[in-house]
């Protein structure tokens, strides 16, 4: 980023290669339209609305906003709703493990009749 191109084939900065392009005004390297500078290192796609999807919580580029558990843009405010998955696994498990538990309490023991 920042440096001198006359083609945007030029401005190679990450896996994204249509995150980059050439102001050939200027003749610059420089973060294409829906991508933000992150350093001045690389560009990384911008998410502007709820439920975008996000890696990090500076891509969500509105106010308010953070990069859930379940790696979608949410107000800071809802994202409690969605919990990392270590959380989400530990959750499901303990769910699993009290059902199983409660149906072997539920059963009772027949007695066979002779």
């Amino acid at each position: 980023l920042g440096g001198e191109c006359s083609t945007s084939e030029q401005c190679h900065v990450n896996y994204d290669h249509q995150s980059v392009k050439c102001n050939l005004t200027v003749g610059v390297c420089e973060c294409s339209l829906g991508y933000y500078s992150r350093g001045g290192i690389d560009c990384r796609r911008e998410a502007e609305t709820i439920g975008e999807s996000c890696g990090i919580d500076a891509d969500c580029r509105f106010e308010g906003s953070t990069c859930a558990g379940n790696y979608t843009c949410q107000l800071k405010s809802v994202a409690s709703i969605y919990p990392s998955d270590k959380v989400r696994l530990n959750t499901t498990s303990a769910l699993a493990n009290y059902a199983t538990e409660a149906g072997r309490i539920g059963r009772k023991k027949r007695v066979k009749e002779r």
